[in-house]
């Protein structure tokens, strides 16, 4: 896309390196950043014009962005990956036969995982990287797809899928949980606290807080 049309791009998620430096991204392959805390923003080159929807950085230099293309005349998706190794000045694109992918968290510089979509190849939708995302390994199980996920570690976490319903991440397998609501709402967001209460917010007001055991929140 041409810069223009960056400038108004709906835009999915934030990071800051520190109360000054950090990035946005969105739609149409768009990277913003900031040196001022936000009070000016600037566009970056970047080596795709998909949907841009997560972005981590670990240890001020390595960063990720992952998100989703459509691959034309089809209902499939086709992840992006994108990596930076210079806190952001640059970032290239490895090319990966991943699906759509909505969300990544690196632990360290090695260790990450990233989730999005599943396909015939990876039903599970669940990636993990154990050498910094050059390869990614697929986790066991099958989604209807992801919309978000709270990690505490490379082995465990929890993911939220499309229709509401919770499910846990232990030693690279995925079992099911709760469903966050009983009614016509949809959790789109998941944060664990560090006591192991689960918050999840969605459409029409949403807001449920559970110990992600019950059968019900």
């Amino acid at each position: 896309w041409p810069e223009p049309f960056r400038h108004d791009a709906n835009l999915y998620a934030v990071s800051f390196l520190n109360p000054r430096v950090g990035w946005a991204v969105g739609d149409r392959g768009t990277i913003l950043h900031t040196r001022d805390g936000g009070e000016t923003w600037d566009l970056q080159p970047t080596p795709t014009v998909g949907r841009l929807e997560s972005i981590c950085f670990v240890g001020g230099e390595e960063g990720w962005i992952v998100g989703a293309k459509t691959i034309p005349f089809t209902h499939r998706s086709r992840g992006i990956v994108l990596r930076t190794s210079d806190a952001g000045e640059t970032w290239n694109e490895d090319q990966s036969l991943l699906p759509g992918l909505r969300g990544v968290h690196f632990f360290n510089e090695q260790q990450g995982v990233t989730y999005g979509d599943p396909s015939a190849m990876y039903p599970s939708g669940v990636f993990c990287t154990q050498d910094g995302g050059t390869h990614w390994k697929p986790l066991t199980g099958q989604s209807k797809g992801w919309v978000h996920g709270s990690f505490q570690s490379p082995s465990q976490g929890t993911l939220l899928d499309r229709r509401g319903n919770l499910f846990e991440i232990s030693n690279t397998n995925i079992t099911a949980g709760p469903r966050v609501s009983d009614g016509p709402q949809l959790a789109f967001r998941l944060r664990e606290l560090p006591n192991g209460r689960k918050i999840a917010c969605g459409n029409q007001g949403l807001v449920s807080i559970g110990d992600g055991t019950s059968s019900a929140w």
